[in-house]
C-alpha cells in the first residue's frame, strides 16, 4: 500500500504535489513529482520572485506568505491581476509564450516551491494524468476570470473577494472565519477595478450589516451565507473535484 505519511510529508514539503496530484496517480508517478520538487525560493517583503517581460523557466507554489501579481499596461500604470496565498500556483501565464506577462511581488515575507517546467514536462509525459491536471488548473484561473470581468456591483466585487479568500483558505487547511489580508486596500482596489474609497466603503457596509468584522488587515467572517449572498454572481467557479487526492498501490 502506499505510504500515506510519506506522501503527507511530500506535501508538507511542497504544496506543488499536493496541487497536482491527481485522482488515482500511483506511487512511482507521485515519488517522480516529488523528484524534482526540490528547489526553493524566498522572499523579502518587497522583492519579486519574477519580472514581467521575463523567460519562464519554472512554476512556484507558496509554501508561506503572499505574492501579488501585477502587470505594467502601455501608460505605466499598475494593474494587479491576482494575489496568491500559501499552496497556490504562480507561472500559469507564461507556458504559452514563455514570457512572464506579470511581475509576481512579496506582500510579506515568503518561502515558495520551485518546479522548473520541463522537468514537470517530461514527467507529464510518462504520467499522462499530469496534463490533465494542468490542463484543470488552466482552465480554473480562466474561469475566475471571466467571472471578475462580468458586470458586479462594488459590494459584490468585494464580498466576492472575501468568499475567494475563505475558499482557498479552507482548501489549504486554514480556519475559514478569520482571513488575514497582507494586500492594502488599495492594492484590492485595483484587483477589483475599482477606488480604494469604494473598498473601505463595502467592507464598512458589510461590517455594519453583521456580515464581517473588521481589526486593521484582520477580517473575521461572522455570516457566511449572507456574504454568499451579497456576493451574488460574484462567485468563483465551483471547485472540478471535491477530493483530488486519491492513491492507488
Amino acid at each position: 500500500m502506499f505510504d500515506i505519511e510519506r506522501l503527507r510529508d511530500y506535501s508538507r514539503d511542497c504544496p506543488l504535489i499536493d496541487l497536482f496530484l491527481p485522482d488515482g496517480l500511483d506511487r512511482d508517478s507521485v515519488e517522480s513529482l516529488a523528484a524534482i520538487c526540490k528547489g526553493r525560493a524566498s522572499l523579502e517583503t518587497g522583492a519579486h520572485l519574477f519580472l514581467q517581460e521575463d523567460h519562464f523557466n519554472s512554476l512556484y507554489t507558496v509554501r508561506q506568505g503572499a505574492l501579488k501579481s501585477y502587470f505594467l499596461d502601455k501608460d505605466g500604470r499598475e494593474r494587479v491581476t491576482g494575489f496568491s496565498l500559501p499552496g497556490d500556483l504562480l507561472g500559469l501565464d507564461a507556458v504559452y509564450s514563455g514570457v512572464h506577462r506579470c511581475s509576481a511581488q512579496a506582500l510579506a515575507a515568503s518561502s515558495l516551491c520551485q518546479v522548473p517546467f520541463t522537468k514537470l514536462e517530461k514527467v507529464a509525459d510518462q504520467v499522462p494524468e499530469l496534463h490533465r491536471q494542468l490542463v484543470r488548473l488552466m482552465s480554473r484561473e480562466i474561469a475566475d476570470q471571466q467571472i471578475r470581468a462580468a458586470d458586479h456591483t462594488a459590494l459584490e466585487r468585494v464580498a466576492g473577494f472575501l468568499l475567494d479568500l475563505t475558499r482557498r483558505s479552507q482548501q489549504r487547511g486554514f480556519p475559514v472565519e478569520a482571513l488575514k489580508l497582507d494586500m492594502s486596500r488599495s492594492d484590492i482596489a485595483n484587483y477589483l477595478r475599482l477606488a480604494t474609497e469604494t473598498v473601505s466603503r463595502s467592507l464598512s457596509d458589510l461590517q455594519r450589516a453583521g456580515l464581517i468584522k473588521i481589526h486593521l488587515r484582520d477580517i473575521k467572517i461572522v455570516d457566511p451565507e449572507r456574504l454568499r449572498i451579497s456576493a451574488g454572481s460574484m462567485t468563483t467557479a465551483p471547485e472540478w473535484s471535491a477530493d483530488h487526492a486519491r492513491y492507488r498501490d
